[in-house]
Formats: structure tokens, sequence, C-alpha cells
């Protein structure tokens, strides 16, 4: 019995122990336990204090909290690279965009470098300005060396070989400058689109490096203070280099256009060989002298006509006042269109056909002189066909174009050609006869075309009266062909030569007048 009331005693202490509050003895044993004055007087025996449970719990517990701690502390120490892995990799992918993005200049090479590009184009369109300036080079040099008269000409054939040299480098002028045009608008073309491709690869960079550093901005307090800095300095840096490019850029065409304007005020032509001076009234009056084969006297109405006629050609300026009325885009378009009206095949056999009878009339009928007659079959060979080359094929010209004259007149016509004989005066009535014929057949075409073309250059113009200004009149009065020419020269010709210095230019002034990506334009 003793044993089993030390197993319950015991284990009602494990029970105080584990609950806290102390066991329930049974009413048997409180009996048992009661404190008496037998109890006290007699021989008590020694209380029994039961030894504390074991610890067994104790490790197992110790060993649970150590495997939940080390579990958090990994699991800290996973975020913590997770995070440090993702700091470095955005921290290396700002950097990576701001170092390695390409600039405005290498951007702007791989687009003008493309096939059919603005690289492709420039060294054409530089051949063609070329190409004029020789054309027009070599014009001179012929009439110079006509002027030399090496070969005893007659006046009047001096001056119809002038005007033949001036007429065939003119129709070779005005072709070049139809292809020059039409390649100055692929060219402008092309750098256009190179130049938005440029912007566009820009713009797309500007927004990815803002995306980077917006991420920046959110996980600021993850950097470093040294990668903060180091990241600050590179943007800084790219920042900077981007605005050089853009003040070197603009400074540039700033440049340019300073220069272009001191050209243009100069006279000077974009290619650096420069347009002729002007001419003095010295130089004008000698030229009118050989050209009428006579000295005119300076008290004289014709001295006064001529002097009104040069003020008035220096005072219109370049271009006849063509670039200095309107703006670069709209002269250039009224440009192409005179350009295409004289290239008109109507308006060159009518122009041809009136310089033709010019001549003839003002050639003697009973001259004897070979010049003379050869020159009115020239002449009539080229009305009928402008294109025909000259001194070559004038007598099968006439043939197609004439049979009923080289029936009855071929024997004569090729001894004119051959300078072995004359015009009948017969033969010279039916030559004026039949171009005063094809003269009336062509007036209606050539004025309805004339109409069509003035029509557009008002439309293009914006003005009323352009087209009539503008482009060269060939069938009221008959000019004179020197006047004529003279007319051609300082309307069109100065035109196409102020604008060979001013279009690639003026092309795309206005583009680059705006800020942001059109200031990286080439």
């Amino acid at each position: 019995m003793a044993g089993k009331a030390k197993t319950k005693l015991v284990n009602g202490v494990r029970t105080d122990i584990a609950t806290g509050q102390p066991a329930t003895q049974s009413t048997d044993t409180q009996q048992r336990n009661l404190m008496t004055l037998s109890t006290l007087q007699s021989n008590p025996k020694p209380a029994v204090i039961p030894a504390p449970p074991p610890a067994v719990a104790q490790p197992a517990l110790q060993g649970a909290i150590t495997a939940s701690q080390d579990a958090f502390t990994r699991n800290l120490e996973q975020r913590r690279q997770e995070a440090e892995t993702g700091r470095t990799d955005s921290f290396q992918a700002l950097l990576d965009s701001l170092t390695n993005s390409p600039g405005v200049t290498q951007l702007t090479a791989q687009e003008y470098a493309r096939k059919g590009g603005v690289d492709a184009l420039e060294p054409q369109l530089s051949q063609l300005n070329a190409d004029i300036l020789a054309e027009d080079e070599g014009l001179r040099m012929s009439l110079k060396e006509i002027d030399k008269n090496t070969t005893g000409l007659e006046t009047s054939a001096l001056v119809a070989e002038k005007n033949r040299l001036k007429t065939e480098s003119l129709d070779r002028q005005a072709a070049l400058a139809v292809k020059q045009f039409a390649l100055q608008g692929q060219y402008d073309s092309a750098r256009a689109i190179a130049d938005r491709a440029v912007a566009a690869k820009l713009e797309a960079q500007k927004q990815k490096n803002d995306l980077l550093t917006l991420i920046y901005s959110e996980n600021k307090d993850l950097f470093t203070t040294a990668e903060q800095r180091e990241f600050e300095s590179k943007q800084a840096d790219r920042n900077a280099a981007l605005q050089m490019e853009r003040d070197k850029e603009m400074a540039r065409y700033n440049l340019i256009l300073e220069k272009e304007l001191a050209s243009y005020k100069s006279g000077l032509d974009a290619s650096g060989f420069g347009t002729a001076p002007v001419q003095s009234f010295e130089e004008f009056l000698s030229e009118r002298e050989q050209q009428l084969g006579m000295n005119i006297d300076p008290s004289s109405p014709k001295y006064a006509e001529l002097q009104q006629e040069y003020n008035s050609t220096v005072a219109s300026g370049v271009g006849g006042g063509l670039y200095n009325e309107f703006d670069y885009r709209t002269a250039n378009a009224v440009l192409s269109l005179t350009n295409k009206f004289q290239d008109e095949q109507v308006v060159k056999s009518f122009t041809n056909t009136q310089r033709a009878l010019n001549i003839i009339n003002s050639i003697d009928p009973s001259t004897q002189n070979p010049a003379d007659h050869q020159t009115v079959v020239y002449s009539f060979a080229r009305s009928l066909d402008p294109d025909s080359v000259v001194r070559e094929g004038e007598y099968a010209t006439i043939k197609k174009y004439a049979q009923s004259l080289t029936a009855k007149y071929g024997a004569e016509i090729s001894n004119a050609i051959n300078g072995t004989g004359f015009l009948s005066p017969g033969a010279i009535a039916s030559i004026k006869q039949t171009m005063n014929s094809n003269y009336q057949a062509n007036l209606p075409q050539y004025n309805n075309i004339k109409k069509q073309y003035e029509r557009n250059v008002d439309q293009v113009a914006g003005v009323p009266g352009t087209g009539s200004r503008y482009l060269i009149s060939a069938e009221s009065g008959v000019p004179p062909v020197d006047e004529d020419e003279q007319l051609f020269d300082t309307v069109i010709t100065g035109a196409q030569q102020q604008k060979n210095g001013f279009f690639s230019f003026l092309a795309g002034a206005l583009i680059r007048q705006v800020p942001g990506a059109s200031l990286f334009n080439r």
C-alpha cells in the first residue's frame, strides 16, 4: 500500500508541476495526513520530497527551436541573395543601357548608308551639279572662241552660230536640270526618312532609359551609396554626351546657315565655284553693239533704251526675282514647272520655228553670202526638228518633214548646205511660207499648253499672273533671238543657279528648326 501511495503522491506532484495547481487529496489520504497532538508527540517519519521529473522534453524542444531559427535564417538569406541578384542585374542593365546605347552619329551613319539612301545619292547629285557647271563653262569658252572669228565669218553668221551654241547648251542644261530636280527630290526624301528613323530609335532609347530610371528610383534604397553614385555619374555623363551631340549638331547647322546666307548675299553658289560677277554696262553695251553690228551713239534713243534694259536686268537680281519673291519651296516648284514647260516638244518646235523666222527675216533674200543661205537651211531644219543634229542631217530632216520643198528645191538646198550654191528667192519664200504654216498649225496647241502651265504655276505660287511672268513666251511678236535667250538666261538659268546653291540646305530647314530629334539631322 505504501508503494502505491508514494506513486500516487509523485503523480500528484507531477500534475502540480504540469498544471501549476496543487493536487487534490482524497478524503482517506487527508485523514491519514491530518496533523494531531498524537502525531506531533510521537516519532514522526521524515518527509519524503519527490525528485523533480526528468527533463526528457528539453533536448527535443531545443532542437525544434534551433531548426526553426535555422530555417528562418536560411529564408532571410535566400531573400537577401535574391534581392542582391535583382539589384545587381537591374543596376547592370541601367549601366549597360546608358553606356552601350549607340549615339546620334552612329545611328545617322547607319541610316544614311542603307542601299539607295543618302550616301548613294549624294555623289550622283554632286556629279549632276558638276555637269551643269561644266556645260555652262563649255558654252562660255565656245562663245569666247567664236568671238575671235578666226574663220572670217560675216556678222550675221557669227551671231547665228553663237545663238545656235546657246540654244543647244541651254537645251542640255535644261535636261540636266530636270534630272537634278528629280534626284534632289529622291535625296531629300531619303534623308528625311533616315532622319525620322534616327529620331524613332533615339526616342525608343530614351523610353528604355526612362523605364530603367524608374526602376532605379523605385529600388533606390536597395543600392549602396557607392553604386548609387556610380549610376548617377554614368547617367550624368550620358546626358552630357547627348547634350554635347545636340550642341555640336546645332552649331554645325548654324554654321552652314551662315555660310549659305553669306554665299547667297555674295552671289556665290554652294559648290564654291561662284556665279559670274555682275556685268558692267560697258560690257553689256559692247555685247549689244557686236550683236547689232554697229556702234551706238550715246546721244541716240537706242543707247537710252539699252541703259534701261541693263538697269532692269541688274535690278531684277539672281533668278529674275523668283527666289526673292517666293519662299524656297514655292520657287522650286515654279522653277520645275517652267523647266518642264520648256521641255515640251510642242514648245520646243514652236520656239524654234519663231527663232528660225526671226533669223530668216533678218537675212536679205538677195544676199550672195553662202553663210546666210546655210543659216536659212539650218534654221529651217531646226524648226522642223528641234532635236536634229546641227550641220549633220539638215537635208535629211527637210526631206523627212517637207518633201515638197526637197522635190522642187532639193539641189538648191544641198548646194546651200555644202556652200557651193545659193537659194533662189523662190526657195526662200517657200521656206518662209512652210514655216509660217507650221507656226499657225502649232499656235493653238502651244497656247493650250501655255495656258495650262500658267494655271498650274498660278496655283502653286498662289499669286495670279505668276505663270505669265515666269513662263517664257514665244508667241507674242516673234521677239528677237538674242532677247529671248537673254530672258531665258535672266529668269530661268539664274534661278537654276540660285537653286543649286540653296536647295540641298533649305529642303530640310523647316524640320531642323523643330527641337528634339530634328536637331540630329545631318
